[in-house]
């Protein structure tokens, strides 16, 4: 199966137990453009925009939904994380109970080496400082609401321009 026949059929053909839904599943397994498309295209089946991530596997780990889960540090099957305040791409590390209390800052995809924009947790600890907190986490409720999200880093161009990152 070539391209072409792979995109016109629908992509719930990989689930068919045919001749057809083996050349889908063996096309996808071995065309990468195929895979991408597929991975684009359950984004957008997730009300997101590909576009407004590093790459699309990034999109696609990281708009994982769990119908137990809420938070993907919680979630189990969650393998990418994203921190907006910080502008900040992670994988989880997990306790026994599948919990995540912390994750490893990625600066490129694992999946297909895409380089993630940089941290700017340094720049919102620095910021927050000459404001007069010291320490931020404990001033939480007194905080400027923009340095909760990501607002006070898109507000501005310097880090904005360069930011494929998603909106929360």
């Amino acid at each position: 199966m070539d391209c072409n026949a792979f995109l016109a059929f629908p992509a719930d053909t990989g689930g068919r137990d045919d001749d057809e839904g083996d050349a889908w599943r063996a096309h996808l397994a071995a065309c990468r453009a195929c895979e991408d498309h597929v991975l684009a295209e359950r984004v957008r089946e997730r009300g997101r925009d590909p576009a407004g991530f590093p790459c699309v596997h990034l999109a696609f780990h990281a708009t994982h939904v769990c119908a137990n889960h809420a938070d993907p540090m919680e979630c189990p099957d969650a393998t990418v994380v994203c921190a907006p305040r910080f502008r900040e791409w992670g994988l989880p590390i997990r306790d026994a109970e599948g919990v995540a209390a912390t994750y490893v800052v990625i600066r490129y995809c694992p999946w297909c080496a895409a380089a993630v924009p940089s941290s700017l947790r340094t720049d919102w600890h620095t910021e927050l400082a000459q404001l007069g907190f010291r320490n931020p986490l404990a001033a939480w409720d007194d905080l400027p609401e923009a340095y909760k999200t990501d607002a006070w880093w898109r507000e501005r161009s310097i880090h904005g321009a360069d930011a494929a990152e998603p909106a929360q």
